[in-house]
């Protein structure tokens, strides 16, 4: 059996973003099961998302659903000086038992359709990275994570730090930095509402999948200074939240996928599909003293 994927792959640049796993596996037990194979043999109603083309297989209306209870976990960098740096996972799972796949397929001659739901991401969670205190007399424990920064280069040891300094005889030849506190959350969702069509022609099918998706995300980071005064506040969103009292509003985008299989006999079958990578508008929103405390786009 071989296959041919296009992978999807995203960007992330707050720190609620920046420790995301995304998973856009294909949804299905037995695609669970076979990985990225399921390509090649796509013979269940879930091929509506992973492989329209193997919807031929089938020879009666099926109808296939999936629920998960999911647990994640983001990593922030706690503590610790640079290369020496400790990292604290902040854990967050669902609530219940929830729907994240769902098709139903109707077969006529040597054509399929089909219409289907699928949830490949959403995620709810925050994480913070403070000072530990003793809780008795208030003192630091440990620390936000620090670094040494010499001048027009990149972060060195401690010890490689002083060796400049000495080098140089400079003491500001290389200089101690510490990031600020914050606090980061976030929130985002992302849904598909899919029809799919496919056609048998001799042994080789072919597919394709007109798809409506949906997404909403709110994620910012809270900042202060080494005393907890405010220091700045970043919000990313797919709307303008720059209001307190305004919610994230989903943006949609209309994309394609295809595919194409070939069985020659009963035994082995090849398949290949592309995917049309959907696009959303998320700009960032920033304050700080700079803006005198009011939000500005800075980013698209």
């Amino acid at each position: 059996m071989t296959l041919t994927a296009i992978l999807e792959h995203a960007q992330a640049d707050i720190e609620s973003l920046s420790g995301l796993t995304f998973n856009f596996g294909n949804p299905g037990a037995r695609s669970l099961g076979m990985g990225g194979a399921f390509l090649g043999l796509a013979d269940d109603a879930s091929a509506a998302e992973a492989n329209p083309a193997g919807l031929t297989v089938l020879r009666r209306p099926e109808v296939s659903v999936e629920v998960r209870n999911y647990q994640e976990q983001q990593l922030f960098t706690t503590s610790g000086t640079f290369p020496d740096l400790q990292r604290t996972a902040f854990a967050h799972y669902s609530q219940r038992v929830e729907l994240t796949f769902g098709s139903f397929v109707y077969p006529i001659k040597n054509w399929t359709l089909g219409l289907y739901f699928h949830e490949p991401l959403r995620n709810e969670g925050a994480g913070q990275v403070v000072p530990e205190r003793n809780m008795f007399t208030g003192a630091i424990k440990t620390n936000v994570p620090n670094f040494y920064l010499p001048k027009g280069g990149t972060p060195v040891s401690k010890s490689q730090c002083e060796d400049i300094r000495k080098q140089k005889n400079d003491f500001f030849a290389c200089l101690e930095y510490q990031i600020l506190p914050f606090l980061s959350a976030l929130t985002v969702q992302e849904r598909t509402f899919g029809v799919a069509g496919a056609y048998k022609l001799g042994k080789v099918s072919f597919g394709g999948t007109v798809r409506y998706q949906r997404f909403n995300e709110a994620a910012f980071t809270f900042r202060v200074t080494p005393t907890f005064d405010f220091s700045s506040i970043s919000v990313q969103a797919t709307s303008d939240v720059s209001d307190t009292n305004s919610k994230a509003k989903d943006k949609s985008d209309w994309t394609l996928a295809g595919g194409v299989k070939w069985e020659p006999n009963d035994k082995f079958s090849a398949g290949a599909v592309y995917k049309q990578g959907a696009k959303f508008v998320a700009p960032t929103f920033a304050a700080n003293s700079d803006t005198k405390f009011e939000f500005v786009k800075v980013s698209d």
